[in-house]
């Protein structure tokens, strides 16, 4: 038998591998490198050019031999070893000291080198600070800024690092009704509409300030979807936000008083409609956005169903570390906002470790901001949002495309069609008699009147009529 096998081998056999075994072995390759380089990215440590190099060489190596390797990854791989382990084991493995801490390698270097910035031409086009570093649990003090710190030491430490003021977010015990409720009760119409309301939200935000804008926001628990809006997901998922302190509850604050999380409910998740001009929450009332979902739930309710619905809204909302510093009225509104250059994220006074405010007043520095780029919006596009959403529901893309641009196509022809009508009028009479009295001119301007009014009334009744119709469409356009 060890005959036959070794004169097989002499021929030099071609070894076959099934398709969807071989690339789903360099998928999860790939994956896994990738992965470890975002760490690496939102960290940005002192060596990031050299193991960001060693990391790309990795990526390429799995799929292609690459053509072109940089002076710097070279010394990084004779340092590693790579000839020797491809020797050997006929392939490289990189010896990490800690996974969360990648650029921790044996004998690499600490600190990029002028040659690799140089070679890097590292001009970034929006400054951004290393994502900060929370310390062990046994380090952590009670109160990191004593027990009663001024409202400006508050401000300060949440703009400069949030974690010191803010605990790792862990699952509340109140997270285990909604998890464990039967299906069709409040709590579960509560749980889904929150994920739903977690997943819209973050997909409305530009993909420019997003650091994996290719991984979808799709939580598919109730404590997954409170996770995404913990201090440490934002850190690592926005590229540059701006934590600001909630007055609301706090006394010894100072300026304008704010909506408790609890009280931003009824922003989040308007009864009768979003009213506002604003095309942001515009869009999020139509299908198959959240706000439509939580009224047609809303609707199938009782007094009393509704009023426990919103009590339930109320306290997972008061359960998240931080949210958008949102805004929604009659004149406008938005979702994300930016401010400096940065992502404005409101933080929760309910996860602030400490007891009061303090009255004593300390000296606060200013921050000084570059001059850079100008930042991009915070919203993404009309079309990119409802796109989103759809596929968020299990529409495929392609479809999600062709139904979004069936739906403009629509309201542009029926837009049209409103103008002609209110072109139409009725044209003035003529008048025949010009020296007549005024008690006949006065009365032939009360029947202008009304028949003008009448014509109004009659517009505006059309106008009502053909904007259901359109919604309807819309709708069905979108089902089908």
């Amino acid at each position: 038998m060890t005959s036959q096998v070794q004169s097989l081998i002499d021929t030099g056999p071609i070894l076959w591998v099934p398709s969807k075994v071989w690339f789903s072995f360099i998928s999860r390759r790939l994956k896994v490198v990738y992965d470890t380089h975002g760490k690496l990215w939102s960290r940005l440590p002192t060596n990031y050019g050299v193991v960001s190099g060693l990391f790309a060489f990795m990526m390429q190596s799995v799929i292609f031999t690459p053509p072109k390797v940089n002076s710097y990854v070279k010394e990084a791989l004779a340092a590693l070893n790579y000839k020797g382990n491809c020797d050997r084991f006929g392939m490289f493995f990189v010896d990490l000291q800690d996974c969360d801490r990648p650029w921790l390698i044996a004998d690499m270097p600490e600190v990029d080198t002028i040659q690799v910035i140089r070679e890097l031409k590292l001009k970034v086009a929006r400054p951004r600070k290393a994502q900060p570093e929370r310390q062990d649990a046994e380090d952590e003090a009670r109160y990191p800024l004593g027990e009663a710190p001024t409202w400006k030491q508050i401000a300060g430490s949440l703009q400069a690092d949030p974690t010191v003021l803010i605990p790792v977010w862990e699952a509340p015990a109140e997270v285990e009704r909604y998890a464990n409720c039967e299906a069709g009760s409040t709590e579960s119409h509560a749980a889904e509409l929150f994920i739903c309301f977690t997943s819209h939200l973050w997909l409305n935000l530009n993909a420019s300030w997003r650091t994996r804008p290719e991984n979808r926001v799709k939580p598919g628990t109730i404590g997954e979807a409170l996770k995404w809006w913990s201090v440490d997901t934002v850190l690592k998922e926005v590229i540059e936000a701006s934590f600001k302190p909630c007055l609301s509850n706090l006394e010894g604050g100072t300026g304008r008083p704010s909506l408790s999380f609890s009280e931003r409910r009824k922003m989040y998740f308007p009864e009768d409609g979003p009213q506002t001009s604003t095309a942001i929450w515009k869009r999020l009332g139509d299908p198959p956005g959240y706000i439509y979902k939580y009224q047609r739930v809303r609707k199938r309710l009782d007094a009393e169903g509704q009023r426990i619905l919103d009590e339930h809204l109320e306290e997972l909302l008061s359960l998240c570390q931080c949210l958008p510093d949102s805004s929604r009225n009659k004149s406008g509104g938005w979702i994300w906002k930016v401010d400096k250059k940065k992502i404005l994220v409101m933080t929760n006074p309910k996860f602030y470790r400490l007891r009061r405010i303090g009255r004593k007043a300390t000296k606060g520095g200013k921050a000084v901001g570059g001059q850079g780029l100008r930042a991009p919006p915070a919203h993404c596009s009309a079309m990119m949002a409802a796109v989103e959403m759809m596929i968020h529901e299990n529409v495929p893309e392609e479809v999600a495309r062709r139904a979004y641009q069936t739906s403009k196509r629509q309201s542009k022809h029926q837009g049209k069609r409103s103008a002609l009508s209110k072109n139409r009028r009725k044209p003035p009479q003529k008048k025949e008699h010009a020296d007549e009295g005024e008690e006949d001119t006065d009365c032939d301007d009360e029947n202008d009147d009304n028949s003008q009014e009448s014509a109004n009334e009659g517009q505006e009744n059309g106008d009502e009529g053909d904007d259901e119709d359109s919604e309807e469409d819309s709708v069905n356009s979108w089902r089908g």
